[in-house]
């Protein structure tokens, strides 16, 4: 499932970042963008010694692949390590053909650990994430791994398990911020086993040895990129001030506890199985109070607790982004155990299940319609904006691009979306002041990207370095040889990636102006990507009215 397709889709602007530093031939500038970039080193070191054999974006979105596969692996052994009793001791004078307790617990046990799995392995958000080059499927494997081998260290004395805990909650640290979010809950299933006298002696000494490892990797973190780099930077406001893009994913009401837990499920399965799935995940833990599983209940509590606290104080987003793909074994294991609480061998039961089923299914847009109580929902962004059918299609006008003289006006995303197109030829960019701007040759033309993510030609933006006559202003001001942007004929004005306002903004201000002092010369247009020809000149002058 996770290698159907992957070959189809071009890269989308967030794997362009994550090419752009891999495929660097100088390492000293991929060191630089790690610093600049809002991750930790580790996946980008992995891809870049995958790229030193092949730069073939494909092949580098394996990794990928292969670590979604581990995460279904991952929860099956967290799963199993919650679900299932320790021990399956025979009751005495039990009927020799019948189930014992115990071995049914261990049934339930182990199924509700393959359904976790199950989940993981067929949830769409899950197949996506597996299918581009982002580091959240190996996130989720690794932070399943080492909550797992935690678990299975505090059932009994298991070395490899304490191994498998220390080594991948270090990856998981290593690969991004988010998996400083598990400490809590770690830290809570730790003290629960103290307080159950299940953790003692050499064995709680080495379970803090162990943390201290974990501990000693979020101090160099901490010191070497998080204080320098991101707390309190540009990167962090434009994140998650006002209306930086993750500010959707904050807790500002009550309800949006609701919304935010819901959006998240639809992030992993799609709005249509979005009901049936919290079906399950509720009563999973309806299930678990029940039976009075109090480990399970603390992980899933706290792990959920902490992603809540976190967005109400605005430090971290929780609802439908990969941000909070961190929390998949939640989902993963409130689903697998409700699975199996529900789907009984009472025939009633179960047909009442069957039908709210089908019912979820069939009507899960009217049902969002009455439970959104009047918030809107959060949109889901399409991992994969770009067909690779239209980079192909696009191929003739790069040929017009290469081979005439010019400028093309374009902004981050669309740059890092093409990349593959111009990788070498963008090492040898000039940089504007205070990074506002950056040029350099595509073939005969010159590229000049707003260093903002979008290219914007919207009137409330005017002045902002992401308008297009800052774009021109500034470069003209910077560069004092060869021809000046703004005297240019005609330039190509370029977005590529996710949807933008400015190619449906700028046609729409040429249709209303007279025939004579229109801009617009010619359009391309495909899925992801849009050019236009323009007069700059006749650009410019209706901007500046």
């Amino acid at each position: 499932m996770r290698l159907y397709g992957i070959h189809d889709a071009w890269l989308n602007p967030d794997e362009g970042i994550y090419y752009s530093m891999t495929v660097w031939r100088d390492s000293a500038q991929f060191w630089e963008e790690v610093a600049a970039n809002a991750h930790p080193p580790l996946y980008y070191l992995m891809l870049r010694g995958i790229a030193s054999w092949t730069p073939d974006f494909t092949v580098l979105r394996l990794l990928s692949v292969a670590s979604g596969v581990l995460a279904v692996v991952g929860v099956y052994v967290l799963a199993r390590a919650l679900f299932v009793p320790a021990t399956s001791v025979d009751e005495p004078d039990a009927d020799p053909t019948a189930w014992t307790e115990s071995q049914a617990a261990r049934f339930r046990g182990v199924t509700a650990a393959l359904l976790a799995a199950l989940f993981v392995a067929l949830a769409p958000g899950q197949v996506t994430i597996s299918q581009i080059m982002r580091p959240y499927a190996f996130l989720v494997a690794m932070l399943s791994f080492g909550l797992g081998g935690l678990v299975l260290w505090l059932r009994g004395p298991s070395w490899p398990a304490l191994l498998l805990h220390v080594t991948c909650t270090a990856l998981a640290l290593l690969t991004h911020y988010s998996a400083f979010l598990i400490a809590p809950t770690m830290v809570v299933v730790v003290l629960h086993a103290i307080l159950t006298g299940r953790l003692r002696g050499t064995r709680l000494v080495a379970t803090i040895a162990a943390a201290c490892v974990s501990l000693a990797i979020v101090v160099a973190l901490y010191f070497w990129h998080l204080r320098p780099r991101l707390l309190g930077s540009a990167l962090e406001a434009q994140a998650l001030d006002g209306d930086g893009w993750l500010a959707p994913f904050l807790i500002d009401s009550p309800l949006d506890l609701w919304t935010h837990t819901k959006g998240f499920v639809s992030f992993l399965v799609g709005r249509a199985l979005e009901f049936a799935a919290l079906l399950f995940v509720l009563a999973g833990v309806a299930v678990a109070c029940v039976r009075r599983d109090l480990r399970t209940l603390l992980v899933l509590g706290t792990m959920w607790g902490t992603a809540v606290v976190f967005a109400v104080l605005g430090k971290y987003p929780f609802g439908a982004s990969r941000h909070s793909l961190w929390l998949t074994p939640v989902i993963a294991l409130a689903f697998g155990r409700g699975a199996t609480g529900l789907l009984t061998r009472r025939p009633a039961v179960s047909a009442v299940v069957a039908v709210a089923l089908v019912g979820c299914v069939f009507f899960g847009e009217r049902l969002d319609t009455l439970t959104n109580f009047g918030v809107p929902p959060r949109v889901i962004v399409g991992e994969q904006p770009v067909p690779r059918s239209s980079i192909a299609r696009f191929a003739s006008l790069q040929s017009e691009i290469e081979r005439e003289n010019g400028f093309v006006l374009t902004d981050m995303q669309s740059y890092y979306t093409l990349l593959p197109l111009y990788e070498r030829s963008r090492e040898t960019a000039s940089i504007g002041a205070n990074t506002e701007w950056l040029r350099f040759q595509w073939g005969r033309r010159e590229v000049d990207v707003a260093w903002r993510w979008q290219l914007s030609p919207l009137a409330h933006d005017y002045g902002q370095p992401q308008h297009i006559a800052y774009l021109v202003d500034a470069r003209d001001t910077a560069v004092s040889d060869g021809p000046r942007l703004g005297d240019a004929q005609d330039a190509i004005l370029l977005w590529a990636g996710w949807p933008s306002v400015g190619p449906i903004a700028l046609a729409q201000a040429n249709e209303a102006l007279p025939e004579e002092r229109r801009f617009v010369l010619s359009a391309f247009q495909v899925p992801g990507i849009t050019a236009y020809r323009v007069r700059l000149d006749a650009l410019l002058a209706a901007m500046r009215r």
